[in-house]
């Protein structure tokens, strides 16, 4: 169980520090792409883990850098900006769950600019939403840049 947990803090730790060089490289541009894109690639939080799960390239293939609607439950909500400015939320997917807090291993993170902290706030665990966000790959789980809120 500790292997476990140790494991699961090295991972998270990499992976912000990945995903806080990819978002201070990215800018407000990817924002306004998100909104302005009349392409949108419509997908569940479930699925789209899954697909991740199955198979890297072929998910990259469809979801890398295309503007995703993603529909799914919230786990987590980071209303406080991390050290790049950013603030977050998690869409939870399935089995298997983490041993101590019984939530879903695997979740889709989804990047906002801190300009959207009141329509976070507004927004409840457990509850479901749609998220539209810039696709950026798979970071231990798949995420989402410049995401906007556009079903509570």
């Amino acid at each position: 169980m500790i292997n476990f947990i140790n494991k699961n803090i090295i991972i998270a730790t990499i992976t912000s520090v990945v995903i806080m060089l990819l978002l201070s490289a990215c800018g407000e541009d990817i924002c306004k792409n998100v909104a302005e894109s009349e392409t949108v690639v419509t997908v569940t939080a479930v699925d789209l883990i899954k697909e991740y799960n199955d198979n890297v390239d072929v998910a990259d293939k469809k979801y890398k850098q295309a503007v995703l609607a993603v529909t799914g439950i919230i786990g987590e909500i980071e209303i406080e900006e991390d050290e790049y400015g950013y603030i977050n939320i998690t869409l939870l997917g399935e089995e298997p769950l983490e041993p101590i807090t019984k939530v879903p291993v695997f979740r889709v993170i989804c990047y906002f600019s801190p300009d959207k902290k009141d329509v976070l706030a507004q927004l409840e665990l457990e509850q479901e939403v749609t998220v539209t966000g810039l696709g950026d790959g798979l970071l231990v789980h798949p995420v989402l840049l410049g995401c906007q809120v556009i079903k509570k």
